[in-house]
């Protein structure tokens, strides 16, 4: 904070949002919060829209280490997600599972 006044909302990336939404009253508790796990499946969805795109085929979530929501999302805000591949763990065709870790 400087002043007393908020902090400016952070710059978008050079890259449009793959989702934009509108946080709805349905998706939210009493005090007009936003549930965690809105946002995630939305997180989700964007993700897996990006990773179809790169691989040209079906793809899945395997897991979420962590999420941190740092500050809330009231009824009525626009939530944009972004997403880009950073990195690959490809498995050969026909594999079932990921190979085993020590």
């Amino acid at each position: 904070m400087n002043g007393g006044s908020p902090d400016p909302a952070p710059s978008p990336p050079a890259r449009g949002p793959v989702i934009r939404t509108i946080a709805m009253p349905g998706d939210a508790n009493p005090s007009e919060d936003i549930f965690g796990g809105w946002l995630m499946a939305d997180m989700d969805l964007a993700a897996g829209n990006v990773a179809t795109r790169h691989a040209r085929s079906r793809v899945a979530t395997v897991a979420v280490e962590a999420m941190s929501v740092l500050s809330p999302v009231l009824v009525g805000y626009e939530v944009s997600f972004y997403g880009e591949v950073l990195s690959l763990d490809a498995h050969p065709r026909g594999s079932s599972a990921p190979p085993a870790r020590g």
